[in-house]
């Protein structure tokens, strides 16, 4: 009973599939002409790439995989790559990819377990097919099966005994030891084997033929498969054991493989070149370019039309060496012939020239390199450009040490990158580098010239550099078009007509291309900035309907919306714009600061229901600012009740502001100035002294003033009457202030003294009053001078 049921959890284990952990992350990864997606599956799991108009689908059928794309677009920009979503459904799990350009997308598998999507330009040079292998021998694939089929034996044996020893499995009793002829022929390989570690098997090929075998009426004890590869028969559990075939996974496997997956896999750490290996100063003997190549090209082939491994490898660093990468990777593609260090020219030949790298050189591994390896992957953008201080030194120094024809070819790259990580110290040590030996001066050096200048706080001299550039170079004048117009709007400079309408015109011309939507979206950043709003959103809006799956063009037109000023713009095409517009700003909270900003810009102008409008979506969230903001603009639509609601709960100056601003639009100014002066706003507070009637208060407040501060001194004197001042000798000569506070004359005794001081305090005493009621706005506080 036992040996029956250790045979039958063999053959069970035998039947089980191994599988890696799949799924977790995805991960992502930005190159010079390719974005890169990686998914971890395993190599065995069935999958399809499906392409339609704009999105790429990858399709796992019959599985469900947990994938997580929150964190894709962390390290790379949506230039390619607009969204990516998964899955899970009845069918199995999908990961789509929308596509924001017409890029060509192609697959590969990295370290075995890990499946790439890369989303590369049009441009971008596909890799070399590889020449086929020979024919294999049949000597050669007798030795692979055996080495494999043993190999497949001793992970076996391991398995079996792990699983005994977890108490899965009971093993049997040893039987009858096998027979002697198969005893001797595997005792010798069996212990040999045991000695040494598993060889990798090759890739699979057909099962051969089973031998003939003699007809028996007894039931065959090995599994099927076993007996297909020609393996002895056993006669019992033992025998079968000898034959390692399957994998046993127990509760502490699976639980282990579950901690290891959450775990970070450690990143293989790539062998840095030695500078020897790129000692291009040293690939010339002096002698012009081309004599060099035809001397070596007469040489290249020997006999049989056989080309000569040195002197290939000596060809292609000529054509490197004058930056002639094209032709190196052409001769390169012609000659498929291996020799030391092929796949890292070829690397040098493309990076030469600004190309993208093949994914799997030498080169393309964004690790920390020093010197000239570093320098080469930072070029090509596959490395980083300054990784820290220690290995900036090395490279400035291997770049320093190229020819000066060659660091006017390929120094604008390295100072652009430094430049887009923010460097600009290292950018300028790269440029003044470049320019050392007084190079003549390109358009590649004369943009990252511009670029740099800006970058140190002079916008106008690069802007200024790359004007004369697109007036003096017709060739370069597009990409200096494209620089110029984005420093501009970074330094909010407006474009003159003229570089608008060449903006304009590029934007046309690559309709359909990959950089279409760059320009158009540069075009309305453009326009904004020369106060254009209603142009500037027009023209986001056709991008929106021409390339619906960017969310750069949305982004974009919340940012301008938000950033847009109505005195440059104008009240009335800025309200019209904005009030148009409200469908481009999104409910998500990522939108509230421009809700705000725009709701304050909308009560500004006299608009509290377009206000309104767009802050009550944030408002909603329970947001302090968006709240008051709400409710000023009920205040502003004189409905006192709503914004004392919405008010409610809210501290602070602002919030005791706009609550006195609802309790004296209800006409209770003494509670009004009670909360400003709770909140600690005395001088607010006293504003509603006057329309209170707290006249000590309004009498303190309004010292500076004399006519304020006068009548409240009169109205102090009717509320609180105090010893009665002696009669001016001349009323003719008092002021306003004091003729308002001069004793009436007694009438009980009519006289013409008493008629003549009446007259003569009437009149300044009106002009007086006059002023006061000029400046005391209805139904509020008097207007302080």
């Amino acid at each position: 009973m036992i040996r029956t049921l250790a045979v039958a959890v063999a053959a069970g284990l035998a039947a089980a599939p191994l599988h890696a952990a799949e799924g977790g992350p995805i991960l992502s990864g930005e190159h010079a002409n390719f974005s890169r997606l990686v998914v971890r599956i395993d190599p065995t799991t069935e999958w399809s790439l499906e392409t339609t108009d704009g999105r790429v689908t990858l399709f796992i059928p019959g599985k469900e995989i947990a994938f997580d794309a929150a964190r894709v677009f962390e390290k790379i920009p949506r230039t390619r790559i607009g969204a990516v979503t998964t899955a899970i459904g009845p069918e199995g799990t999908s990961v789509a990819v929308d596509l924001t350009c017409d890029c060509r997308v192609s697959t590969l598998f990295v370290k075995g377990r890990h499946l790439a999507l890369d989303v590369s330009d049009r441009d971008a040079v596909l890799p070399a097919p590889e020449s086929l292998p020979a024919p294999e021998t049949a000597e050669a694939r007798d030795l692979r099966e055996t080495a494999a089929v043993e190999a497949a034996e001793q992970i076996l044996l391991r398995q079996i005994e792990r699983a005994a020893g977890q108490g899965l499995i009971e093993l049997a009793d040893a039987g009858p030891p096998a027979p002697p002829q198969a005893e001797a022929e595997t005792g010798a390989d069996a212990a040999a084997e045991a000695e040494s570690e598993p060889a990798e098997a090759p890739p699979a090929l057909p099962d051969p033929a089973p031998p003939a075998r003699p007809e028996s009426d007894a039931a065959p004890t090995l599994p099927v498969a076993l007996t297909a590869r020609g393996v002895p028969e056993a006669a019992d559990l033992a025998a079968l054991l000898e034959h390692e075939q399957i994998q046993a996974t127990t509760v502490f496997d699976r639980e282990r493989a579950k901690a290891l997956a959450e775990m970070a896999e450690p990143e293989v750490a790539v062998e840095c070149l030695p500078d020897d290996a790129m000692d291009i100063a040293r690939w010339s003997d002096g002698r012009p370019p081309f004599e060099q190549i035809v001397d070596l090209s007469s040489h290249l082939l020997g006999e049989f039309d056989a080309p000569d491994p040195a002197t290939l490898a000596r060809l292609i660093r000529i054509d490197i060496r004058f930056g002639l990468g094209t032709e190196a990777e052409a001769t390169l593609a012609s000659f498929p012939q291996d020799f030391e260090n092929r796949a890292l020219l070829l690397d040098l030949a493309r990076a030469v020239e600004g190309r993208p790298l093949l994914p799997d050189g030498p080169l393309s591994a964004a690790e920390s390199c020093p010197g000239a390896h570093g320098l080469w992957s930072a070029i090509a953008g596959s490395g980083p450009a300054l990784p820290d201080a220690e290995h900036f030194e090395t490279i400035h120094a291997a770049f320093a040490e190229l020819p000066p024809d060659l660091r006017a070819l390929v120094g604008p790259a390295l100072v652009a990158r430094l430049l887009d990580a923010g460097r600009t110290e290292a950018a300028r040590l790269i440029q003044d580098t470049t320019t050392r030996p007084e190079t003549a001066q390109t358009s590649a050096l004369t943009i990252v010239g511009a670029r740099l200048a800006a970058a140190e706080g002079d916008p106008q001299a690069g802007i200024h550099a790359l004007s004369a550039l697109i007036e003096a170079d017709a060739a370069a004048a597009p990409e200096a078009l494209v620089h110029l117009a984005r420093l501009a709007a970074d330094a909010g400079l407006p474009l003159p007509d003229r570089h608008v309408t060449d903006l304009r015109a590029a934007a046309l011309q690559a309709r359909g291309a990959a950089r279409a939507a760059d320009l158009r979206l540069l075009l309305a950043e453009s326009l904004a900035v020369r106060g254009e709003l209603p142009d500037a959103i027009a023209e986001i809006r056709s991008a929106l309907i021409d390339l619906p799956r960017d969310p750069r063009f949305a982004e974009l037109a919340v940012t301008l919306l938000a950033a847009a000023d109505p005195e440059r713009v104008g009240h009335a095409a800025y309200a019209e714009t904005v009030l148009a517009s409200t469908t481009l700003v999104s409910a998500d909270p990522a939108s509230d600061p421009a809700r705000r900003a725009i709701a304050r810009r909308l009560l500004d102008l006299g608009l509290p229901q377009g206000a309104r409008e767009m802050i009550e979506p944030a408002a909603a969230r329970e947001g302090e600012a968006a709240r008051l903001l709400l409710a000023e603009s009920w205040l502003r639509s004189r409905e006192s009740a709503r914004a004392r609601d919405i008010l409610a709960g809210i501290e602070g100056p602002e919030a005791a502001r706009l609550t006195a601003e609802a309790l004296a639009l209800d006409g209770d100014f003494a509670e009004a100035g009670a909360v400003l002066r709770e909140a600690g706003l005395p001088e607010a507070a006293d504003d509603y002294a006057w329309s209170s009637g707290d006249w000590p208060r309004a009498r303190d407040e309004a010292a500076p003033d004399p006519e304020r501060h006068a009548m409240a001194e009169f109205m102090v004197a009717q509320t609180e009457p105090e010893e009665a001042r002696p009669a001016s000798p001349d009323p003719s000569t008092l002021d306003a202030e004091e003729a308002f506070v001069e004793p009436l004359p007694g009438l009980e005794r009519p006289s013409l003294d008493a008629a003549r001081r009446l007259l003569a305090t009437g009149r300044q005493v009106e002009d007086f009053v006059q002023a006061l009621l000029a400046e005391t706005p209805p139904g509020g506080a008097p207007a302080a001078n």
